[in-house]
């Protein structure tokens, strides 16, 4: 019996569960404003802003950015929007199963929305917290449903499952169950005498709209198909290559990576991003292996990854494993990739001026990953759901309805399976989902529990099958853990030599080096520095993370390391233009001379040194370059030649020095147009005018139009 200072009680109780609520928005808005963002994040708002549409990123979600984005630019609406259904569903969720113990709510609520690896997450504007958030409204709609029989939170559930669809490859098995769900729910309506067809053909409907009407939306409003399953066939056939010796991509669209030599050093199982680009501080400096949107080359593509696969089925499998176990957490190396923090570079003037109180709560975040590492690793969610499994059994023996914590726990294994064959990289910021639904699955059996009568409960803690887990799962940890010690790295089950250890590493490191993470890149560096101390390309990569962070002195000392242990002439070129970013032009040019001469015939190279002979005073070598320059990429060469030049126009004294240098160019290049406009400006400034005149004449012959 409930008294009247019982029933004020639990709604002064309630009253705190809905303020935390709310203060949980207010806190969640300070420290993610004005929305986190990934270079993924950063491509879906400039479509947004164009209302020009690809399947590179969720055509849907894309559509909905571009909408939030019409009354206010920029991201903070989307992200306002995420953290309100975060907190708000989980409130609804939670007050529906625990109504009259507002302690409980309470406690449930702190532990699962301030979950680091989750919370640390939905403030940014990504798909998979998109998948999350849909199905968690999901289920508070069905819930809702069979608490007040509105028709309305049938049809939204059935809506929230569609969109959830639309915004992930795998998300189309994992929404299965809440449409059977949905389905369920909406035949329990009908009467009994309803034929029984009837009711078959809606259950199915509900499932087949679920699934594929998302599908359907993202065709219609991209315009501009990109054939996105390229890139997971791609890094199946790089990871086959890997393991088979060989180089399988088509020569197609091999750009950079045409031996297995190159291609080794850039594949990972933790990522595709080297496999695909060589990138600095988020500018991408170089396609390793090109993209398409020729359906006819993407045919290419699958019917060599079906011949790979079957040719070699074992290669496929180890490389699959190694990027489900890396995808998971399963080894001793730091997680990947556990989270964004800040909004890249971009063009559409969006910067993320970081508060003092959001510093020091990703500070927390930060050393929660660092210290508290176990609860980061998707594994140990993984166990978990097999255990919430184990229990939905055991439930359901004993005559208990599991029919919720059943239909999460199922969409749970229905998105970590299918990713076994379909990720892309080791990424915990997949992983937000099925973390989500492990809590709610615990959250359903926990309220089933305690509806059950005593001697239910009782049986239930007295069932063999926990003793039979307990010995399965210290079994399956023993081997996990033999096989963490020895093979930790990417050859899943295979002898890793110290070489392919540092090339993991480095290629981890290379990842948050292009997306401006560089205290991360920094400890990744290390490792690899740790595991192939012979190897040059880890010390070049420190110098260049330590260069961004300000410790110039130390990072010239690896570059020097570098150097000392690399033929390529390559660490010559980096510790080149490192020296010349401290506009240390003479030692440069030594460093850029020295990789020409090591055989590094590359237009960057030759372009820097020529550029640093001519801030030197020295013609000669600055001809020299050019001339390199001009014979590998004239048309680049054409609209780089403003910073090589720019020391003639600006200083008096270098103006004959100038005169002389295009003189040389002219003779090289006589069609080009922009040397005898530049020698004429040269010669009109030093006061000889005829032949000035007579370079603006072969100008206006040959300026684009004439």
């Amino acid at each position: 019996m409930l008294n009247d200072k019982s029933v004020q009680g639990i709604n002064s109780s309630i009253n705190v569960f809905s303020i935390i609520s709310y203060l949980g928005i207010v806190v969640s808005v300070c420290v993610f404003y004005p929305g986190v963002m990934s270079p993924d994040s950063i491509d879906q708002l400039f479509q947004a802003t164009n209302w020009s549409f690809s399947s590179t990123q969720p055509p849907l979600m894309s559509f909905i950015v571009a909408i939030l984005n019409y009354f206010i630019a920029g991201p903070f609406l989307m992200m306002l929007l995420q953290i309100c259904i975060w907190w708000l569903v989980w409130k609804k969720i939670l007050y529906m199963l625990f109504p009259e113990s507002s302690k409980s709510c309470i406690a449930a609520l702190l532990v699962v929305a301030f979950c680091p690896p989750l919370f640390a997450m939905i403030g940014t504007i990504w798909r998979d917290v998109h998948l999350s958030f849909a199905m968690l409204s999901c289920t508070f709609f069905n819930i809702r449903y069979t608490k007040n029989k509105n028709n309305w939170m049938l049809l939204f559930a059935v809506l929230s499952a569609a969109y959830a669809s639309s915004v992930r490859i795998n998300a189309i098995f994992c929404v299965v169950p809440f449409a059977l769900w949905s389905g369920i729910l909406i035949i329990s309506e009908m009467k009994e005498k309803s034929w029984k067809i009837i009711k078959y053909v809606l259950v199915i409907c509900t499932i087949l709209f679920v699934m594929f009407s998302g599908k359907f939306l993202n065709s219609i409003i991209s315009e501009k198909p990109w054939q996105v399953e390229q890139v997971l066939l791609v890094f199946d056939l790089a990871g086959i290559s890997y393991h088979t010796n060989q180089n399988l991509i088509p020569v197609s669209i091999r750009n950079y990576i045409d031996t297995p030599e190159k291609l080794a050093r850039c594949y990972s199982a933790f990522s595709i991003f080297p496999l695909y680009y060589e990138a600095n501080d988020r500018i991408i400096l170089r396609d390793r292996i090109l993209t398409t949107e020729d359906p006819k080359t993407v045919q290419i593509i699958l019917d060599v990854w079906k011949k790979a696969v079957l040719d070699h089925p074992k290669a496929y499998l180890i490389h699959r494993l190694a990027v489900f176990a890396a995808g998971i957490g399963w080894s001793d190396r730091p997680v990947h990739y556990a989270y964004e923090c800040g909004i890249p570079k971009n063009n559409l003037n969006i910067v993320w001026n970081q508060s003092n109180f959001s510093k020091k709560i990703y500070q927390m975040i930060s050393f929660s990953l660092d210290n508290w590492t176990l609860i980061w690793r998707p594994w140990l969610y993984l166990w978990g759901t097999i255990l919430v499994t184990l229990a939905c059994v055991i439930f359901w023996k004993n005559g208990i309805g599991i029919l919720p914590s059943a239909v999460v726990t199922t969409s749970s294994w229905l998105y970590f399976l299918p990713y076994f064959f379909v990720a892309p990289a080791a990424d915990l910021r997949y992983y937000h989902w099925p973390i989500s639904a492990f809590f709610l699955s615990v959250f359903f059996l926990i309220h089933q529990y305690y509806q059950a009568e005593q001697p239910v409960r009782a049986k239930i803690l007295r069932s063999s099958l926990w003793r039979n887990a307990v010995i399965f799962g210290l079994i399956s940890a023993s081997i996990g853990l033999i096989w963490i010690s020895h093979n930790c790295d990417v050859d899943f089950g295979v002898s890793v030599s110290s070489s392919s250890r540092g090339i993991s590493f480095n290629n981890q490191g290379l990842e948050c080096l292009a997306n401006g993470k560089y205290d991360q890149a920094l400890v990744y560096f290390k490792m690899a520095v740790k595991s192939d101390p012979g190897w040059w390309v880890p010390k070049t990569n420190m110098g260049l993370v330590l260069e961004k962070l300000g410790e110039i002195s130390s990072a010239e000392d690896f570059f020097k390391k570098a150097i000392l242990l690399d033929q390529s002439g390559m660490a010559s070129f980096y510790r080149g233009r490192f020296l010349f970013s401290q506009k240390r032009f003479d030692d440069a040019l030594a460093d850029f001379t020295q990789s020409v001469l090591s055989g590094n015939d590359d237009y960057q190279i030759n372009y820097m040194a020529s550029v640093s002979a001519v801030k030197l005073g020295k013609l000669s070598e600055s001809i020299k370059f050019s001339e390199a320059c001009i014979r590998l990429d004239q048309t680049r060469f054409s609209s780089d030649i403003v910073e090589i030049s720019s020391p003639f126009f600006e200083k008096a004294e270098f103006c004959e020095t100038g005169i002389k240098y295009f003189t040389e160019i002219v003779k090289l290049v006589p069609k080009a147009w922009w040397a005898h406009y530049n020698l004429g400006t040269l010669l009109s400034r030093a006061g000889r005018s005829e032949l000035a005149k007579q370079s603006f004449v072969e100008y206006k012959k040959l300026q684009p139009g004439k």
